[in-house]
């Protein structure tokens, strides 16, 4: 578990911004914004007290995620991280602020994670770019799948309000 808190401690102060009218503090705050009034959860309890972090933030979710096998998560765990995860971009989504993740490595990311927002159907899009040159996770392709989870329920959202209208 000390793993997995000092890649949490290093992903918390490796944020960057793209531009100067996104602040750094900005991202690293969207990346750490930790929802409080989630939905008690058992499982989550117990995981938060095994890891000795709160699963109330995106990348408290993606890091513990991607180290599922070395900690040996169960399927319920895993299952709860995926919730869990749904429930905090949900939280995003009503606070007028919906998110998406996404990938790059390479020259093309000069080596930093940065946001950019965008416009989709009216709504204000915020999308964080995790450079894979400096971000490493244990198991890319489980961060990948949770990453997965959040962009799709942002577009499901998203579609949902925009129907509405």
């Amino acid at each position: 578990m000390k793993t997995i808190s000092i890649i949490f401690i290093f992903l918390s102060n490796l944020v960057y911004a793209q531009n100067d009218s996104i602040s750094i503090a900005e991202v690293n705050d969207m990346l750490n914004l930790c929802y409080e009034n989630l939905d008690e959860d058992s499982v989550v309890s117990s995981l938060e007290s095994r890891a000795g972090m709160d699963l109330c933030t995106l990348i408290g979710n993606l890091q513990l995620y991607s180290f599922q096998k070395s900690v040996n998560l169960s399927h319920e765990e895993i299952k709860a991280i995926e919730n869990r995860t749904i429930l905090i971009t949900l939280e995003f989504f009503k606070e007028g602020s919906p998110i998406k993740i996404f990938k790059e490595g390479g020259v093309e990311s000069g080596g930093k994670i940065r946001l950019e927002k965008s416009e989709l159907d009216g709504i204000i899009l915020n999308s964080i770019f995790l450079s894979t040159t400096d971000v490493k996770f244990e198991n890319d392709v489980l961060e990948d799948k949770l990453i997965a989870i959040i962009n799709h329920k942002t577009e499901e959202l998203i579609k949902g309000r925009v129907q509405k209208k």
